[in-house]
């Protein structure tokens, strides 16, 4: 005859196995009976038991209704299946002692699931889910998870593994693993509670996630998030927050929307809105609104606020110290002064008390340390300075060497070698590269000033003054224009050597000239007669700094004619008079002479006296003449009527 589900097990082949629902135990074991269960070595001695059945005190057999997929194992399991239910597993006394209709559920424990009337629950340990009624698809691992004082009747697709996990819950898609986990939920949903006494505290706030040893273990807050053992572990009312590492965050309480991403991250915060990733970021932090990413970034930091850190142990020694912000490995990492804000990998490392600066690029304010206000923006900007301030460094190299303060560089390696120079002002690739110690020196330009080491020297346009040494309180305005020589001094140039007009609204220049100001007033005692030797000439430009080679050869000489002077004529004149102050020939560059014919003007203002005077005399000499002679005609009229 065909065999029914039946197992055998034994070293013989069991005999008469005929009936459906068969189970034997034992070598050559007979049975006859339908549903029958058989333990023995043989026919002789075979035990035929027909479930339900109890050996050795334990009931054993498929629970109520007799149900084939169902197993019932204990006093009272599954005494109340009702037929319908079915594929259900009962191991323990009273184990799904109320499933009546309920299919697929498995119980394990003394009053596992003893209660349950819902489907496709799990519990595995002594009490486990033993107050759920209609709860359907929870999953229950360890003694009384899922059950406890406030029963957890309704609760659906929870899952629990531990002592009292999810032992109070009547809430849905919970998941508690760990003794403790989530012991206390009610009507809390979407929880994942993972770790000994995780969310233990938490009754009805919903969408929490606690991973480690009491990870959020007092929280009542909603959609916390901690990983990490003490995570959160002291927060209660605070809401929105996420901790990730140990001890993140484990001192808050009410404080709200915080992020601690690391070992002790925000550890000591008890306040909302502070954004903390890296172990010990903002580990003593106390107060709010602080942002720190980095090992060690803002670690010190006690009451200060409005910090920002990013980088490793940016802001590191800063405590008290508020509105400060670094971003770079080693930002401000000595910093205790406030309103500071650098840049860069080691931006402005060294600073202490200093306050107000602001360094942007690798390198800048790296050897400050109480210089206040100043602005450094490009690599090794400002890189020298310790103390002073009012200083800004914009540029690789701007201001690199500078310790004095009120100078400003704007330009790559600007005011580069300058130390104690103040009141320095370049704006311009090189400008003002090579000074070191002068002072009251503008230079706006590329390259303006570049080898200037002179004081009170200005120079607007690019190249402007690019000549200039040791020469100072010179002014020049344009393209490449440049002084009489590289040490002159006291001097003005407007335009460069291509220039050939000079437009003004006005045709005269106001020149200083109060008695007051002058001593050892006399006559000029130079005039026609000097006059006499000036050569004035007209001429074509062929200037030699045209030529590659700096000889002119007629090649490029200007079309028109000017008119002027020579200025070794104008020195030679000057010289034979004895009246080289006069200045007519300025011979500071010996390899170009200059003239200042203007300076001739007082000297033609005597000659035109002079001749005034002359022509005076002879009029005067004129009018007796012609009174003599009138009066000879008279006379001589007389003589001949007489």
């Amino acid at each position: 005859m065909a065999t029914k589900k039946a197992l055998v097990v034994g070293v013989n082949r069991a005999q008469n196995i005929d009936n459906a629902d068969t189970l034997l135990v034992g070598g050559g074991v007979d049975a006859s009976a339908a549903g029958a269960l058989a333990i023995g070595a043989t026919t002789a001695t075979s035990v035929v038991l027909t479930p339900p059945t109890t050996i050795q005190g334990v009931t054993v057999g498929r629970g109520g209704g007799a149900v084939a997929s169902n197993t019932a194992v204990g006093a009272s399991a599954l005494t109340l299946n009702t037929g319908t239910g079915i594929a259900n597993t009962a191991v323990g006394g009273s184990a799904l002692a109320a499933n009546t209709t309920g299919d697929q559920q498995t119980a394990v424990g003394f009053n596992a699931l003893t209660a349950v009337t819902g489907t496709g629950n799990t519990a595995v340990g002594a009490g486990c889910g033993q107050n759920i009624t209609n709860g359907t698809f929870n999953t229950g691992v360890g003694a009384f998870a899922l059950s406890g004082l406030s029963a957890a009747t309704t609760g659906s697709s929870n899952v629990a593994l531990g002592y009292s996990a999810l032992s109070s819950n009547t809430a849905n898609q919970n998941t508690a693993v760990g003794s403790l986990a989530l012991s206390a939920n009610t009507s809390g949903t979407g929880h994942v509670a993972v770790g000994y006494n995780a969310l233990a505290t938490v009754t009805t706030a919903a969408d929490c996630t606690a991973v480690g040893n009491s990870a959020l273990a007092s929280a009542t807050g909603a959609s916390n998030t901690a990983v990490g053992g003490l995570a959160l572990t002291a927060t209660t009312t605070g809401n929105s927050n996420v901790a990730v590492g140990k001890s993140a965050l484990a001192a808050n309480i009410v404080g709200s929307s915080n992020v601690a991403i690391g070992t002790n991250a925000l550890a000591s915060a008890n306040t909302s809105g502070s954004v903390a990733v890296g172990s010990s970021a903002l580990t003593l932090a106390t107060v709010a609104g602080n942002v720190a990413v980095g090992n060690l970034a803002a670690s010190s930091l006690t009451t200060g606020a409005n910090v920002t850190a990013i980088g490793n142990q940016a802001l590191f020694s800063a405590t008290t110290a508020s509105d400060n912000t670094a971003i770079g490995s080693g930002a401000l990492v000595l910093a205790t002064g406030a309103n500071n804000t650098a840049v860069g990998s080691g931006a402005i490392d060294s600073l202490t008390t200093g306050t107000g600066n602001i360094g942007v690029g690798v390198g800048v304010l790296t050897a400050a340390t109480t210089s206040v206000n100043n602005v450094a923006v490009g690599n090794s900007a400002l890189g020298a300075q310790v103390g002073g301030g009012q200083n800004v460094g914009v540029g690789t190299n701007a201001l690199a060497n500078n310790t004095a303060s009120s100078n400003t560089a704007v330009g790559n390696q600007a005011a580069l070698a300058n130390t104690s120079g103040a009141t320095l002002v370049a704006v311009g690739a090189s400008a003002l590269a090579t000074s070191v110690s002068a002072a009251d020196c503008t230079a706006v330009g590329a390259n303006a000033l570049t080898a200037s080491t002179g004081a009170q020297n200005t120079a607007l346009g690019s190249g402007a003054g690019s000549s200039v040494t040791s020469g100072s309180n010179v002014t020049l305005v344009g393209f490449n224009a440049q002084p009489t020589a590289a040490t002159s001094l006291n001097q003005i140039t407007l335009g460069n050597s291509s220039v050939t007009q000079l437009r003004c609204a006005v045709n005269t220049i106001t020149l200083i000239s109060d008695q007051r100001d002058k001593a050892e007033i006399q006559d000029l005692t130079l005039g026609l007669d000097f006059l006499k030797t000036v050569h004035p000439v007209q001429f074509k430009w062929d200037r030699r700094e045209w030529y590659d080679d700096g000889v002119s050869d007629g090649s490029k000489k200007q079309d028109k004619f000017e008119p002027g002077f020579i200025a070794q004529e104008l020195d030679a004149a000057q010289t034979a008079a004895t009246a080289e102050w006069l200045g007519l020939a300025l011979k500071d560059n010996p390899d170009r002479w200059e003239a200042t014919p203007l300076r001739l003007f007082p000297v033609v203002v005597k000659a035109c006296q002079e001749l005034a005077a002359q022509a005076a005399a002879a009029t005067a000499r004129a009018i007796e003449a012609e009174r003599r002679l009138d009066a000879l005609e008279a006379a001589l009229a007389a003589l001949q009527n007489g």
